[in-house]
């Protein structure tokens, strides 16, 4: 399993873009869950900019699985971790966070390019 990105909550994340916007490639962006996100890419590294505020949950790690439901099968969180979706993104990607008070983890599929 690869880490996909790693997941930044920003205050501003126009502020945010304009500071990275001459080193990083925007891989998508969008709207979900009443969250603005922009991905952003520079050498097969992407970040992930999440409107917010970042005292909660400050960031995340998402790993990029083959195929989501059958990890969604096989993996067994830990037991304070609850589920939150999955979900499938504007560009196709499918998600699934795990979370507890502290942290939380997403793994993502992303779609087949054709």
């Amino acid at each position: 399993m690869d880490i996909h990105h790693i997941g930044i909550v920003v205050p501003d994340i126009n502020a945010a873009r304009t500071l990275l916007a001459s080193d990083w490639e925007v891989e998508a962006e969008f709207s979900f869950m009443d969250e603005n996100l922009l991905f952003l890419n520079k050498d097969s590294f992407i970040i992930e900019l999440i409107e917010g505020d970042p005292t909660t949950f400050p960031f995340h790690v998402a790993y990029q699985v083959p195929n989501l439901e059958n990890h969604m099968q096989n993996w067994i969180p830990p037991p304070s971790f609850e589920a939150c979706g999955p979900y499938e993104l504007k560009n196709g990607w499918k998600t699934i966070f795990y979370s507890n008070d502290y942290y939380y983890v997403e793994f993502i599929e992303k779609k087949e390019r054709t």
